[in-house]
């Protein structure tokens, strides 16, 4: 099990008394010896920063590990810029992103063990050797925060940006093949989130903008809508409802084709404390899983009945920002877009 401490104060609580004390005192404590020195010389200076600058816990829980990295089978991508295949308990290959600018925004794990990325400020695709095999760049102010792959050949993403659209490569001629214009209203930044091909054919966009998930078909228009105040994460069901994560209130929420909410769940609640979550994932057992972005864990895999059945805590998969289950029958690739294939 894993202990997890909860705290009271907000995680955006400010104290800016403490950290001028701390930055006060910073070049005491970087002197050889200073650490050792300032913490004899004042232990109530040393007592007080300590609560003053991290907030008092006041319960304690503890989540459930089962067989730890063992327990699935997982491709993560990281806001620490890396991504791991993670097979039979074992971190099996890892990369990290060489880019100057952005992190692992989006990312998939192909059958040929290729790695597609979405990095902010373009896309890419690394081999198994860890060679960039393909890049694509995106112009000055435009962003890129998902992506996915069509067959063995093609990669679609999402750009940001004025106009923001829709966008077919195919990698072997590196031509852009198709796209189409998506509404938006907000910054660049906030636009999208992520995109999912569903088994219908169809595409799933979570506009952040917009308050709306959203469904289009191959010509861009549109066949479903709902509204979530900020989509993030989404995931087409097997029942042919739609799981969206709400970002601002921290919420699962599965929707049924007529628009009704028939199912929810609050992350802020086994952590009082925010934990930043915006990714869902959806497994075989039907339960979900979901990231956790600012706490102990990284990830938890929550059961149906609203219960976190694992959770998963290794300091060498940093934060994970997407996640997809390895082990399918069907690769990730394997997928259509209307006449796409």
């Amino acid at each position: 099990m894993i202990p997890v401490f909860h705290f009271g104060a907000s995680q955006r609580t400010r104290r800016p008394d403490a950290r001028s004390a701390y930055r006060t005192h910073l070049r005491t404590a970087r002197e050889p010896g200073g650490v050792s020195r300032c913490a004899f010389r004042y232990p109530a200076l040393l007592l007080w920063l300590l609560t003053a600058l991290l907030p008092q816990a006041h319960s304690a829980t503890s989540f459930p590990t089962g067989k730890g990295l063992a327990q699935h089978d997982l491709f993560v991508g990281g806001e620490d810029r890396d991504v791991h295949v993670i097979r039979g308990g074992k971190v099996e290959w890892s990369w990290r992103l060489t880019e100057k600018r952005g992190g692992v925004k989006d990312a998939a794990l192909l059958s040929t063990g290729d790695v597609l990325i979405a990095f902010q400020y373009g896309a890419l695709q690394v081999s198994p050797k860890k060679e960039i095999v393909w890049r694509y760049e995106a112009p000055e102010g435009f962003e890129v925060h998902t992506l996915g792959a069509i067959g063995p050949d093609r990669v679609w993403l999402i750009q940001n940006g004025a106009l923001a659209k829709w966008m077919l490569f195919n990698k072997v001629s590196g031509a852009e093949e198709r796209e189409f214009i998506l509404p938006t209203k907000g910054s660049v930044h906030t636009q999208t989130r992520r995109a999912r091909l569903t088994p219908d054919g169809t595409l799933l966009v979570a506009h952040m903008d917009l308050g709306e998930l959203r469904e289009y078909d191959a010509e861009g228009k549109l066949v479903w809508s709902v509204k979530v105040e900020h989509p993030w994460g989404v995931a087409r069901l097997p029942n042919r409802n739609t799981l969206a994560f709400d970002e601002t209130h921290q919420l699962a929420v599965e929707f049924t084709r007529g628009g009704e909410r028939v199912w929810e769940y609050d992350m802020n609640k086994p952590f009082e404390k925010r934990p930043g979550t915006q990714s869902i994932t959806t497994l075989p057992n039907g339960n979900l899983l979901l990231n956790v972005r600012f706490g102990p864990v990284q990830l938890v895999e929550v059961s149906r009945d609203k219960q976190i059945v694992w959770a998963l805590s290794d300091p060498r998969l940093g934060r994970c920002a997407c996640v997809q289950v390895l082990g399918s029958a069907s690769p990730v690739e394997n997928v259509n877009f209307g006449p796409i294939r």
